[in-house]
Parts: C-alpha cells; structure tokens; sequence
C-alpha cells in the first residue's frame, strides 16, 4: 500500500509541474501590461511603469518568473507573473 502511495504522489509532480506551467503561460499571454494594470485609470510616466516592472520582476527572463512564481505557490504567496 505504501508503494502505491509513492507510485502515485511520483506521478503526480509532472502534472503539477504542467499546469502550472500552463496556468503561468495563461497568465503571461493575457492581453494588457500587468503594469499598466496596476496603476489603473491613473496615467503613468514611462519611468514609473518600468520602475513598477522591476518592482513585480516583469523585466526578469520568463524562466526566472516562472520559478519565481513556483516557490511563491510553494510558499502561498499569491501574485502573478
């Protein structure tokens, strides 16, 4: 029974992997700049969208997001991309 359970808990970690890798890419392609977003309606000077930018890790390469945004899950921290 024991066995069973590992067997299973092993199979499972692919697939985590591959939907959170799918809900991530979700998240990413979604129309709009996440920081643009964040300010709303208010208009925002180039400067200070791409200090929101790097305040989020929007300028970091996708990789370094989506890892990013697997120990924030890991953790339960929310955020997105």
């Amino acid at each position: 029974m024991l066995r069973y359970v590992l067997n299973r808990l092993l199979q499972a970690i692919p697939t985590v992997l591959l939907v959170t890798a799918l809900v991530f890419l979700m998240l990413y392609l979604i129309p709009g700049d996440p920081a643009e977003i964040y300010v709303g309606e208010n208009q925002a000077s180039p400067e200070m969208l791409e200090s929101i930018r790097e305040q989020m890790g929007l300028n970091r390469p996708i990789y370094v997001q989506y890892f990013d945004y697997i120990w924030k899950a890991l953790q339960g921290i929310s955020g997105g991309p």
